[in-house]
């Protein structure tokens, strides 16, 4: 289970900071991972810059 919450912010693989947007779980029948849809920062409203990971790959910010 994902220990990330919407609003939260994190650091993704390519170290940019973002902010989670949504949590899926299970998206589809073959596919039982988890997804976390991130915003990166900086930018407004811009569907352009989210990104969707599995959420072992995002570092917490404290």
């Amino acid at each position: 289970m994902c220990d990330l919450k919407t609003g939260q912010k994190v650091i993704t693989p390519s170290g940019r900071l973002a902010t989670v947007k949504l949590i899926l779980s299970g998206c589809s029948k073959k596919d039982g991972f988890e997804r976390v849809i991130c915003q990166y920062d900086g930018v407004e409203n811009d569907q352009e810059n989210l990104v969707t990971l599995q959420p072992h790959l995002l570092k917490k910010v404290s």
